[in-house]
């Protein structure tokens, strides 16, 4: 996951905000052999409402965060293409943002950073 705008790093917080913020994530395949699709889920807390894009991805809403799947084939250290988000927090928010992926033949890669949004002013 790698940040693309509206955030700050922060020293007990990985990521924090005043409102809305973008990133991107990109997924290689580290893997021996060419693998068919991936499927990621991006784990985030409920009071974010999220925006998804990225060349060849589909993605849905479901319980607990968002569901996506890219159909090509890759070969080993090829990545998938990065995969966007455009996320609104709602309100004040101490939390995890997470994702998990895999193909059919891995168990779940994860990777999360610990998330504040921060409404005082």
């Amino acid at each position: 996951m790698t940040p693309a705008g509206g955030l700050i790093r922060g020293t007990e917080y990985d990521w924090a905000t005043r409102g809305m913020f973008e990133f991107d994530v990109l997924l290689t395949h580290i893997g021996d052999e060419y693998e068919h699709g991936v499927t990621m889920f991006l784990s985030m807390p409920e009071r974010i409402d999220v925006v998804s894009w990225g060349d060849g991805w589909s993605c849905e809403d479901t319980i607990g965060g968002i569901d996506c799947y890219h159909p090509e084939l890759v070969v080993p250290d090829e990545a998938w293409p990065v995969l966007h988000f455009k996320a609104y927090p709602e309100a004040h928010i101490r939390d995890t943002i997470d994702v998990y992926a895999t193909t059919a033949d891995f168990e779940f890669a994860h990777e999360g950073v610990n998330y504040f949004n921060d409404t005082s002013l």
